[in-house]
């Protein structure tokens, strides 16, 4: 890679850590406003670690347990299951 390639991919990795930063704000705001509004006593999150621990820190109100598996194609009944089960 010449070296503006190299600018051009360093420029693009940043527009998209910001976007994802932006985006996991928006989607923990929504979430908080909706357990503070049906009155949740906790949250469970579901995915990668490094990932539940980003998004986790956008989230407020309520107790967080987090489930570091990813489901991949299991039927959503089932991935509630394995959530309870721990």
């Amino acid at each position: 890679m010449t070296g503006s390639e190299t600018n051009k991919k360093d420029e693009f990795q940043e527009r998209f850590e910001a976007n994802q930063q932006r985006w996991l704000k928006d989607l923990g705001t929504k979430i908080s406003k909706k357990a503070k509004k049906n009155s949740w006593k906790e949250t469970y999150l579901m995915g990668e670690k490094s990932s539940l621990s980003e998004f986790e820190n956008h989230l407020s109100e309520n107790e967080t347990k987090k489930v570091g598996k990813n489901p991949g194609k299991i039927e959503p009944s089932k991935i509630i299951n394995k959530v309870i089960a721990g």
